[in-house]
């Protein structure tokens, strides 16, 4: 109840078109304050399976960001979303229902859906592996649960990626977009996109009831950002869209309803693509 009533107050308060791009975005211009050494080792044990219970899974399995893919292998769960400026996210999880990101780093180590572990497991076979043990005997003082967390929360802050061709448009350059993207842009605007895809992350601030026939029908669902949508496929919470063009045509038949031309898909294609950011260094690293 709180949660529907959350989002027909935020349909309730949307600007007016005319003011939609001022209030309703905001650009990544500069990546977040973040300490390297943290963050590299929050990568290492970000890929590391021996930190699940059955020493076969990784966060980096689910979460593919060097492939750009957030693929999973387990059907019986929803597509993960992508780690691509999660940093910035709103509401975590599926469903939304946690807001605090160390909180879902800690539910994700412990959660048997996922790597399944426990706090004293993590700390024993850290601490059996020299290299780990020195870097946070180094950086932290010592291996505590808590300072593993701290460092995958480092590295995902390190995974922002500034500087789309869409935030220098709304950081002020008027000719970052080109004519077609702009067209998009508007397109987005007017048939009530930026309704659930909003804010600097442009997405990922609100939950929604997906229209669907599949077993998520019945229940909430986090609105995805759409920042670097054309990297990340695949799409949608049970990852059944692989094109772009087939996630705007879904869009426009169930949820938009306005029978768009062609030419209109083709402007919306660009303006998705315009919001594709700079590569994470970390990712080099």
């Amino acid at each position: 109840m709180i949660k529907t009533l959350f989002l027909v107050i935020f349909l309730l308060i949307c600007p007016a078109f005319g003011e939609v791009r001022s209030t309703m975005f905001t650009p990544i211009v500069k990546m977040p304050k973040y300490d390297k050494e943290k963050a590299l080792l929050g990568k290492a044990l970000f890929s590391d399976i021996r930190l699940s219970t059955d020493k076969k899974t990784s966060c980096e399995m689910c979460h593919n960001i060097v492939q750009n893919k957030s693929l999973t292998s387990n059907n019986m769960y929803p597509n993960p979303p992508t780690l691509l400026n999660a940093y910035y996210n709103f509401l975590y999880s599926f469903d939304g229902s946690q807001r605090d990101l160390k909180i879902k780093i800690e539910d994700s180590f412990l959660n048997p859906t996922e790597l399944g572990s426990s706090k004293k497991l993590i700390i024993e076979r850290i601490e059996k592996n020299p290299n780990y043990k020195f870097k946070f005997n180094h950086l932290y003082g010592e291996v505590t649960f808590e300072n593993v967390v701290d460092s995958v929360y480092e590295f995902i802050k390190a995974l922002v990626t500034p500087l789309s061709k869409f935030d220098m448009y709304l950081d002020g350059n008027e000719t970052a977009l080109n004519s077609d993207e702009k067209k998009g842009f508007d397109l987005f605007i007017q048939y009530g996109c930026s309704n659930c895809h909003n804010g600097i992350n442009i997405g990922g601030n609100i939950i929604s009831r997906f229209l669907s026939t599949d077993k998520y029908h019945k229940i909430l669902i986090k609105v995805p950002t759409l920042r670097n949508i054309a990297i990340t496929t695949p799409y949608f919470h049970d990852g059944s869209k692989s094109s772009l063009y087939n996630v705007i045509q879904f869009a426009d038949k169930i949820l938009v309803r306005k029978h768009m031309s062609n030419e209109e898909y083709e402007y919306l294609h660009k303006f998705f693509l315009s919001l594709t950011g700079q590569t994470p260094e970390i990712l080099y690293e």
